[in-house]
This record gives C-alpha cells, sequence and structure tokens, in this order.
C-alpha cells in the first residue's frame, strides 16, 4: 500500500514538472510570436506614414488633404533614429545620465512645469526646444512645433529614446521594399550631435564646428551652456561687440556674460570672464574694452537691454563686469573708475552692491570702495576751455567730431556739446564718448598729430614728386634722353 503511495505521487509530481515545462515553452513560443507580430506591425505602420507624408504642405505643394505632421511621426521617427545609431559608434547610457546631461546642457528638468516658459515645451514623450521665435507668442509656438525644421529649426528629445532631433519625413531616414526589408539611413548631423551631446565625443564637436554652427551656437547663446570650454572659446571667437548706427549686437554679446533660465532666474557665466582673463594672459585679443562698453549700454535708459531688465539685475551683471575689469588692471581710473564717475553719481549702484553683500564677489567691496573714492579725473581733448570757473560754472559750447567707427576714414558729424562729456571706454588713439545723448569715437590729441604728421609727409612727397616732373619739363628731348 505504501509503495502504491509512493508510485502515485511521483507519478504526480512527474506531471505537474512536464505541466510547468509545457506551460513555460508556450509562454516562450507566445512572446516570440508577439514579438514577430510587432515587428511587422511597426514596418507596416512606417510604410503608412511615408504614404501619409507625401501630403505634407510645404512651399512648393499645397495638397488638397495635407497631412499635419504630429507627434506620432515625431515618435516614428525617433525609433527608427535610435535603431539606427546602434551602429553608428553612440554608446548607449543610463536614465540619470541622460537627465542629467538635459538639465546641464539645456537647462531642463523631466516632468518639470515649463507652461510659462518660451524656450521650452514639454510632454511625457518629448521635451520640444523651440528655434525660430515666429510671433513670439506661446501658443503659436506649440501649435506649429511639429513643422518641418526648415520652418521651425525646433529640436525634439526624445525621454524614452534618449536622443535629440528635428523633425524628419520619414522617407528621409528610411527605405521599405515591397518585401518588407528596410534599410536606415541617419544623416550624419544627427549620428556626430547625439555623439557630442551624449558621448562627449570631441571629434563629432569639431565636425559640428564646420557642419551645424547654428546648432553649437544657440547651446551658448539660447541656452547658457558654459561648461565646455571648448565650444565656448569658439562661439567667443565668433561674437565681437559692435554699438553704432549701422549694427549693434550688445544684445548677442550679453549672451556670452549671463543668461535667465526658464524660471526667470539671472545666471552669471562665470567660465566666460575666467576664459577672458585666459585670454589676456596669453596677450590674445582683450575683452575689456568691450565689456565697458557692454555696460554703458545696458544701463543706458534708451538701450532696449535697460527696458527688459530690472536695475537690480543689471547692477548684478555689472558688478562681475566691473570685477573682471579690475582683475586686469592696476588703474582704478581706467575702467571701474570711469563707470563709478558716470554712471553711480546719486549711489544707486553703491546702494543696491552693498545690499547684496556685494554679491560675495572677491575683493569686489574693496574694488568700488576705491573706484568711489579716486573717481575718474580723464578730460577729452580741448575740454580745458568748455567750462569756465565761475561760481556757476556755466557750461560753455564746443564742436567736436564724432566718428562712427575709430578711424579718420569713416562717417564723421559735427557735434555741439553742451553738457558735460561721458567716456564710455578707450581703445588705441580713440575714446568713444557720449555727448548729449550721441555716440561716438573721438580721436585724442595723439591720433590728431600723428595723422597730421602723415598728412605733412605725404604732401611732402607730392611736392618733391611734382618738383621733379616740372623739372622733366623743362628739359629737351634730347636732356631728358641722356639725362
Amino acid at each position: 500500500m505504501k509503495k502504491c503511495n509512493m508510485a502515485v505521487f511521483l507519478f504526480r509530481i512527474f506531471v505537474l514538472v512536464f505541466a510547468i515545462a509545457c506551460n513555460g515553452q508556450e509562454k516562450k513560443e507566445t512572446t516570440d510570436k508577439s514579438k514577430t507580430t510587432m515587428e511587422q506591425l511597426k514596418i507596416e505602420e512606417i510604410k503608412k506614414y511615408i504614404a501619409l507624408q507625401k501630403n505634407v504642405e510645404t512651399e512648393e505643394y499645397e495638397p488638397q488633404s495635407p497631412h499635419e505632421l504630429s507627434e506620432k511621426d515625431l515618435n516614428l521617427a525617433a525609433e527608427i533614429i535610435s535603431e539606427g545609431l546602434k551602429n553608428s559608434g553612440f554608446q548607449k547610457f543610463s536614465e540619470d545620465i541622460f537627465k542629467n546631461k538635459v538639465l546641464n546642457i539645456f537647462g531642463v528638468k523631466h516632468n518639470e512645469d515649463y507652461s510659462k516658459c518660451k524656450k521650452i515645451y514639454s510632454t511625457n514623450s518629448f521635451i520640444t526646444l523651440f528655434g525660430d521665435e515666429m510671433d513670439g507668442n506661446r501658443q503659436t509656438l506649440i501649435s506649429n512645433q511639429y513643422d518641418l525644421f526648415y520652418y521651425t529649426h525646433n529640436y525634439f528629445i526624445s525621454k524614452k529614446q534618449r536622443l535629440i532631433l528635428p523633425m524628419y519625413l520619414l522617407k528621409d531616414i528610411i527605405s521599405v521594399s515591397s518585401q518588407n526589408k528596410y534599410n536606415i539611413k541617419i544623416p550624419q548631423r544627427i549620428i556626430f550631435l547625439n555623439k557630442y551631446i551624449f558621448n562627449d565625443d570631441k571629434a563629432s564637436l569639431a565636425w559640428l564646428k564646420v557642419n551645424d554652427k547654428d546648432f553649437l551656437r544657440s547651446l551658448v547663446l539660447n541656452f547658457g551652456y558654459t561648461k565646455d570650454k571648448d565650444l565656448l572659446k569658439w562661439v567667443m571667437e565668433s561674437v565681437k561687440l559692435k554699438i553704432n548706427p549701422q549694427e549693434n549686437n550688445a544684445n548677442e554679446f550679453g549672451k556670452l556674460l549671463w543668461h535667465k533660465d526658464c524660471s526667470g532666474t539671472l545666471k552669471i557665466h562665470n567660465e566666460t570672464f575666467e576664459l577672458m582673463h585666459e585670454n589676456n594672459k596669453k596677450e590674445l585679443p582683450k575683452y575689456e574694452d568691450d565689456v565697458l562698453e557692454y555696460i554703458f549700454y545696458l544701463n543706458d535708459e534708451k538701450s532696449k537691454l535697460n527696458i527688459e531688465l530690472t536695475f537690480a539685475e543689471r547692477a548684478r551683471i555689472s558688478a562681475y563686469c566691473l570685477h573682471f575689469m579690475q582683475k586686469e588692471t592696476n588703474d582704478i581710473y581706467q575702467y571701474i573708475g570711469k563707470f563709478a564717475k558716470y554712471s553711480d553719481q546719486d549711489n544707486s549702484f553703491s546702494k543696491e552692491f552693498e545690499k547684496n553683500n556685494y554679491y560675495d564677489i572677491p575683493n569686489f567691496r574693496q574694488e568700488w570702495k576705491e573706484a568711489k573714492e579716486e573717481g575718474d579725473g580723464t578730460w577729452y581733448p580741448g575740454m580745458e576751455g568748455a567750462f569756465n570757473n565761475s561760481d556757476e560754472t556755466e557750461k560753455a559750447s564746443t564742436i567736436f567730431h564724432l566718428h562712427d567707427r575709430p578711424d579718420f576714414s569713416s562717417f564723421s558729424r559735427e557735434i555741439l556739446a553742451k553738457g558735460e562729456i561721458e567716456i564710455v571706454h578707450s581703445t588705441k588713439g580713440w575714446d568713444f564718448v557720449k555727448i548729449d545723448g550721441v555716440t561716438g569715437y573721438l580721436a585724442t590729441e595723439e591720433a590728431i598729430k600723428e595723422k597730421e604728421k602723415m598728412a605733412q609727409k605725404k604732401f611732402s612727397f607730392l611736392a618733391e614728386e611734382e618738383s621733379e616732373e616740372k623739372s622733366k619739363k623743362r628739359k629737351g628731348f634730347w636732356d631728358n634722353l641722356l639725362g
């Protein structure tokens, strides 16, 4: 009886093990079949959308029933590019690394509310980095975000695929045969763009410098990414300050120094000032004059930047700029002294600096104190006679010739100075000044004397040449021939 029970028991164990094994095998076959079916369905879906996208409206083509590009089109493109990147040397990474990269480079946090930010729009699947501002209305940007890159210059960060891409038509990145065999063809710029941003690939940065300059510049100038010293230096070399009636890029120059994130917080780019300092040590083009001219423009009541920023924000930017300039010279008058004299006559900057504990900038409290005590006693050529010494110090009028550029051949105009002459900054032989609200370059006494000296040499040479010519004319034919 026991033996029989034991046999039954063993038989039941055998049946149970067999059933489990069979059940497992059945599940595995179902999964494989499901996987095959899913791949097949994806190819069919891609073929469907390639057909639909033939009716995407462009400037050259206006179909009767246009296909509106959507997140679905973008999602298919992201999946195709993700598959194609596997064979391009692109290294996969964890979700934490992905989130940190997106935060450090674009200043974007996952699942953050960006409803008030004009630069960014976020959904569960994608983060949109807006390119062109269009009419400046956020709703317009959102409504048109999936239009072709040609129109928007938008980029999208795929949260699921962990990559960045613009909007592509599927036919441009994949071809599918009638037998459903496919060939993925990813544009080089997408490969190098993703390898640079997510793999820190320097070779890709070198390629992008030549082939996608706009995107690289946008990283620094639009998103305030200054951690990559190589990239920052490259962008700085392409942005030289120009403030004149013909051209004004003060806004772009300022983006090298600071930016506002999507929360409206002002961020100072210390890396830019450090790189400027390194340039000075290597005797490369110096930035002090440009920085001084920039903060004078920044605080000019008529400038666009003055209107867009609060006084507190302008004061903070000015403080970092002044500290940078003072580190580059031992002359308290040349930069910070000028600003203290001409821009802080009512002590408004002094009060703001003090209220913010001088922004904890090392030595800036002492630098500003010396600037206020010493001031700036610079006078322009001819200014000694511009004011009389009466008790009321009534101002006389003096005529100055202001040039658009520090060049005597540039356009100039006569300005009758009735008020004080403001020295914005100085360069070799020239001073950039503001006279009764008009700005321009004024030649120093040394530059004027040098010009007169050159003119004398020129006229002396012409006189000698003319004398020789007349002498030749007096001689006869044979005299000239024989010398």
